[in-house]
């Protein structure tokens, strides 16, 4: 069910950088304990220990990575 969740997300947070609440460059810390262990990740595979993204970088893994 993630995967069906992650397009609607992805629109909500564009809509909110159009509306000047978010923006592209802006960074985000994720922890490693927001990893959830034993399913798909790329951002997990990419930064295990967690990291600071940006939610450009963020909305590129949603949109764009599929798990099979």
């Amino acid at each position: 069910m993630q995967s069906v969740f992650k397009f609607p997300i992805s629109l909500t947070i564009l809509t909110e950088i159009d509306k000047d609440n978010f923006s592209l460059d802006q960074k985000n810390n994720i922890k490693k304990s927001e990893l959830l262990p034993g399913l798909w990740s790329p951002i997990r595979k990419k930064y295990p220990e967690g990291g600071i993204l940006t939610i450009a970088e963020i909305l590129e893994y949603t949109v764009t990575f599929r798990c099979f």
